[in-house]
C-alpha cells in the first residue's frame, strides 16, 4: 500500500467520526485534506467569511443533529472563527476547529517579521471545551479521537485541532496505524442517578398542571419518544426549549395545544425541564 498524507488521513478520521460536511475557505496549508475529502464522503462547502462557516455548522446541528468540521486559515482567517465558536460554546453545540499553521520552525513563538504568524493556540483556548497541537503525522488519529471525545464528554462544545503545513503534507503508511470506532473512544451518555429518577416522578405524579419543557439533552439520548409517552400519560402539555431539535409540542388535557413559550412564564404548580441537567421544580416562577 502506497503512503498517504497527513491530509488524507485526517479525512479518513473526520469521516470515521461521522462528520460529512466541511465549512471553510481553502489555503495551501490545507491542500492535502481538501484534495482528499470527496474521496472520503466529505463535502467542502465554501464560505465568504469564516464566522459564517461556525455559524453553518450551528445550524447543521441544530436541525440534522449532524456535526461538521470548519477550517481556519492562519492569522486573521482563524481568528474570523471566534464568533461563531464562542455562540457554539454558550449554546452547547459541538464543532470541529481546524486550523493549521506555517512552518514549524517559524511559530510557537513566532516574531513580528512572520506573516500572519499568530499562536492560534493561545487565542481559541479561552472559547472552546478542548484544544490541541498535531505536530507528527503518526499521532492525527490520536490526536483526532481525543478531540471528539473531549467533545461529547458532558455537555457538548466546540473544540480546536492545530494542524501545521508539514504534519498535513508529510506521508507515511496506513497500516501502522488503525482507527478506533468512535464508541469505543468516547464517554457514555450521562445517566440519571435512581433517587434523581424517584425525585421527578414524585412532583409529576403531584402536579396539577405540569408543563415539560425539552433541551437538547432529551435529542442527545434519544429520549424523545419516551418524554412524549410520559406526557401522555401524565396529560402533561410541552414545550420545546431553545436547543430541542426533534420533540414536538405535545397536546395536553382535552387536546389543547401545547402553550407558547411565553406561557412557561405562568406554569402551574410545576414546570419540569427535560435535557437540561435534570429535572428542576420552579414552583411555578420561571
Amino acid at each position: 500500500m502506497s503512503e498517504i498524507t497527513g491530509g488524507e488521513l485526517l479525512a479518513r478520521c473526520l469521516a470515521n467520526e461521522g462528520i460529512r460536511f466541511v465549512f471553510g475557505l481553502p489555503c495551501p496549508e490545507i491542500d492535502p485534506l481538501l484534495a482528499s475529502l470527496e474521496a472520503h464522503g466529505l463535502r467542502l462547502v465554501p464560505i465568504r467569511h469564516e464566522a459564517a462557516a461556525v455559524h453553518m455548522a450551528e445550524g447543521l446541528y441544530k436541525t440534522t443533529g449532524q456535526v461538521a468540521a470548519v477550517l481556519g486559515n492562519p492569522g486573521p482567517g482563524s481568528a474570523n472563527l471566534l464568533p461563531g465558536v464562542i455562540t457554539a460554546r454558550h449554546e452547547g453545540v459541538p464543532v470541529v476547529v481546524i486550523t493549521s499553521q506555517h512552518r514549524l520552525g517559524l511559530v510557537y513563538p513566532s516574531p513580528p517579521s512572520t506573516f500572519q504568524g499568530q499562536d492560534q493556540l493561545d487565542v481559541f483556548r479561552p472559547t472552546v471545551k478542548w484544544g490541541g497541537p498535531i505536530f507528527d503525522w503518526s499521532r492525527i488519529p490520536e490526536v483526532t479521537a481525543l478531540a471528539f471525545r473531549e467533545m461529547w464528554c458532558g455537555r457538548p462544545g466546540p473544540v480546536h485541532l492545530e494542524i501545521p503545513a508539514p504534519v498535513l503534507y508529510a506521508t507515511g503508511d496506513p497500516r501502522r496505524l488503525r482507527l478506533v470506532p468512535p464508541a469505543a473512544s468516547r464517554a457514555a451518555l450521562p445517566q440519571a442517578a435512581d433517587a434523581q429518577l424517584r425525585a421527578a416522578a414524585a412532583l409529576l405524579h403531584s402536579a396539577r398542571r405540569p408543563l415539560v419543557v425539552t433541551g437538547s439533552g432529551v435529542d442527545r439520548a434519544g429520549a424523545n419518544a419516551a418524554v412524549r409517552r410520559l406526557c401522555s400519560a401524565r396529560r402533561a402539555r410541552a414545550a420545546r426549549g431553545a436547543m430541542s431539535r426533534r420533540f414536538p409540542p405535545c397536546r395536553g388535557p382535552g387536546r389543547r395545544p401545547a402553550p407558547p413559550r411565553s406561557a412557561v412564564r405562568d406554569a402551574g404548580p410545576l414546570k419540569s425541564e427535560l435535557g437540561r441537567g435534570g429535572l428542576h421544580d420552579h414552583g411555578g416562577r420561571s
